[in-house]
């Protein structure tokens, strides 16, 4: 019976990482599709040896599917 339970136990846990990275993989395609169809804008802060920056980011997808972004420190 331990025996059998341990088999199953490691079964499972070997299985996780294929379905991990199924998913990351699903995520990481889902993120692309998404920055080729649509246009965002945001702030974001920036931190490299103690110092900060912040920074303001376009992304904008134009009418015949050409993206346009620039990238502005504030």
């Amino acid at each position: 019976m331990r025996t059998t339970s341990l088999l199953l136990l490691l079964g499972s846990l070997m299985a996780v990482p294929a379905t991990q990275a199924a998913d990351a993989s699903d995520w990481l395609n889902r993120l692309a599709e998404a920055d080729r169809q649509n246009s965002f804008q945001g702030t974001f802060v920036y931190e490299r040896n103690g110092s900060f920056s912040t920074h303001e980011t376009w992304h904008r997808v134009e009418s015949d599917g050409a993206v346009r972004e620039r990238l502005l420190q504030l």
